[in-house]
């Protein structure tokens, strides 16, 4: 007869034994069902076919879980959580008022009450993050040269306010802005927190290359430096500088920035995570994409829109679900 295994609560067959083979097999089957009689029921007491079966289903619901969780983890409520609120951004400060990307510029964006200022970055020879939108400073400042192929100490021998303008006043031509110096990104993050203003940091490659890992690192070590991660955002036009910087760090928002609106920009700005898409405001507008509009509604991806100067289009812009409007100067405040 097949002996009784206690340690597994099974039977062990004797070998000589033909018939005992064969009873103590089904005899076995039928342990094992009733041992698995209650994993083949869930807590809401569904009864599934196989073990397997209850197993893929339970891991499909873990992972659905998992990727809730890390969205919920990732989120940063001060930029684009959902109360209902519209964010209004100062474009490059506020050129309208001082000289674009300059500390004068952003001092206008806090004293007018912005919700955030954006700006542009470009990484000097010699490895300083400084404001500057065009590849060259030839159009913004009175010198010549293109800003990957200077130093800080060459840029800032030049004035980047005079061009700006100058107006009359008793008599005499006054230039308000005369001498403004090339901010370093660091001169203007502390600014950023001292005026209470949430910082967009956009990079531009400028006349270079893409940045390389070690370059983009910089980038977010001075963004630990002065506190910013979870008060700050990320945006570039160039997805790869995104893409490395999400190898330093999950919890930067970044901002996808693009002149059209297509699948592949929608599905590139859900892979990055805490993510949202800045669109030119003339593709949203646009009804050719009214279904790729209403998909990043349904699936709750925070959109922005660049750069909308007429009040008009703003409204048709947040009616269709628009979270934050970059401007040159419409006059509208924090949390309006």
């Amino acid at each position: 007869m097949p002996e009784y295994t206690a340690n597994m609560g099974l039977y062990k067959p004797n070998i000589n034994d033909a018939i005992g083979i064969a009873s103590s097999m089904a005899d076995n089957f039928t342990l094992i069902d009733s041992k698995l009689g209650n994993a083949l029921k869930n807590k809401n007491n569904v009864t599934y076919t196989t073990l397997g079966e209850r197993l893929d289903e339970e891991l499909t619901t873990l992972e659905d879980v998992k990727s809730s969780v890390d969205d919920m983890k990732h989120r940063q409520a001060n930029l684009f959580s959902y109360d209902g609120y519209l964010r209004m951004i100062a474009h490059r400060g506020n050129p309208h008022a001082a000289p674009e990307n300059t500390l004068a510029a952003i001092r206008k964006a806090i004293d007018l009450g912005y919700w955030a200022v954006e700006f542009d970055v470009q990484l000097t020879s010699d490895n300083h993050w400084v404001l500057m939108h065009d590849s060259t400073i030839d159009r913004t400042s009175n010198g010549t040269g293109t800003v990957r192929a200077m130093t800080l100490a060459q840029l800032r021998n030049y004035d980047y306010g005079s061009k700006w303008g100058s107006y009359t006043w008793g008599g005499q031509t006054v230039t308000p802005y005369a001498g403004e110096p090339i901010p370093t990104l660091e001169e203007v993050l502390k600014l950023c927190r001292m005026g209470q203003i949430v910082p967009l940091i956009e990079v531009k490659k400028g006349g270079g290359a893409e940045y390389i890992d070690v370059e983009i690192e910089s980038l977010v070590n001075l963004i630990k430096k002065w506190n910013m991660v979870e008060k700050c955002a990320v945006l570039a036009f160039d997805y790869v500088h995104l893409e490395n910087l999400r190898e330093y760090n999950s919890d930067i928002v970044v901002g996808y920035l693009s002149s059209s609106l297509t699948q592949d920009v929608i599905d590139k700005a859900k892979s990055l995570k805490n993510a949202f898409l800045n669109i030119k405001y003339d593709a949203i507008l646009d009804p050719d994409n009214a279904e790729l509009v209403q998909q990043i509604r349904n699936e709750n991806i925070p959109l922005a829109a660049y750069t909308v100067n007429n009040s008009t289009d703003l409204r048709k812009l947040v009616d269709l679900g628009v979270k934050a409007i970059t401007t040159d100067y419409i006059p509208v405040g924090r949390g309006l």
